[in-house]
């Protein structure tokens, strides 16, 4: 495979895919429960929302440790700021698609 499509593969995914996933993750999450007249982010289901942020998060931060970047320290930071810009940013989402299924806090 070429390297810049690859490259670029991974910045998609990193960028756009991670959000959209989750987004459409926690949707759909609501309209399967409501449907049934529960929430579906309650404690006995919890593990659910931590397994799909996490699982995620890390496939996003694995496609940012993939760039081709030479500098092993600028890598790191690009790393460490994606988790941590996209950690907060899922949870936006998530709160954001929660709210626009009714279950506003």
């Amino acid at each position: 495979m070429n390297r810049t499509i690859r490259s670029v593969g991974f910045a998609v995914w990193a960028a756009f895919a991670v959000p959209l996933v989750f987004a459409t993750y926690v949707t759909v999450s609501y309209r399967a429960a409501l449907r049934n007249g529960s929430l579906p982010f309650l404690p006995p289901n919890e593990w659910r929302w931590d397994t799909a942020y996490f699982v995620l998060l890390a496939s996003g931060i694995v496609a940012v440790a993939f760039l081709p970047i030479s500098r092993r320290w600028l890598r790191f930071v690009l790393v460490a700021l994606y988790a941590t810009l996209m950690g907060f940013a899922l949870l936006f989402v998530s709160f954001s698609m929660s709210c626009a299924s009714g279950d506003c806090l």
